[in-house]
């Protein structure tokens, strides 16, 4: 079923995100999985596929301000 919409977010400043931190800490929060290129959480209603630079593509939100909520809850760069 589709909740809504996929939005890119991208941080002002690119970053080098350290995905086994941010897995480590995402894991209370959900479903982590993760390779060198990506990691994909899934908090059961949204999903959060993050790159190495920060940027991220969020699945089922209704705006982009929903969108830019969830990543600065979840991911907090």
């Amino acid at each position: 079923m589709h909740l809504g919409f996929q939005i890119q977010v991208v941080p002002a400043v690119p970053v080098d995100v350290d995905f086994d931190v941010l897995a480590r800490r995402l894991r209370e929060a959900g479903e982590v999985r993760s390779n060198q290129f990506t990691l994909v959480f899934f908090d059961g209603r949204h999903e959060i596929t993050l790159f190495q630079d920060g940027r991220a593509m969020i699945k089922n939100v209704v705006d982009e301000n929903h969108a830019k909520s969830l990543y600065a809850e979840y991911i907090g760069l």
